[in-house]
């Protein structure tokens, strides 16, 4: 069986985890080698770490609308022209991830 690369992009909190859970189960495990994005940020323990601070009046949390927000657009909104699908809703999103785990089962078989 020739190998076949699939990558799982998306911002935090978009599903990526459950989408990839998905896979595994549908492929079943013994055909599938994960490589998780998260082991390999490089070392930034000595950059000073901000704590997000929570404001009551506004019932949000300060850093999203500073940081997480602006990272977001810059970054993830225009790669989403690469995408040969987006799935919204993450593994939640029962039709979408039935779909990519069809296209999946019809390339490996």
């Amino acid at each position: 069986m020739t190998p076949v690369i699939i990558g799982v992009a998306g911002g935090t909190g978009s599903g990526k985890t459950t989408v990839v859970r998905e896979m595994v189960r549908a492929v079943g495990r013994e055909h599938v080698a994960v490589i998780e994005h998260d082991s390999y940020y490089r070392d930034r323990s000595e950059l000073p770490l901000e704590v997000p601070s929570y404001d009551f009046s506004q019932h949000t949390r300060t850093e999203v609308t500073r940081t997480v927000k602006p990272m977001h657009e810059e970054f993830v909104e225009p790669s989403k022209r690469f995408a040969d699908l987006m799935i919204p809703e993450g593994g939640h999103n029962r039709v979408a991830v039935d779909l990519l785990l069809a296209k999946i089962r019809s390339v490996i078989e």
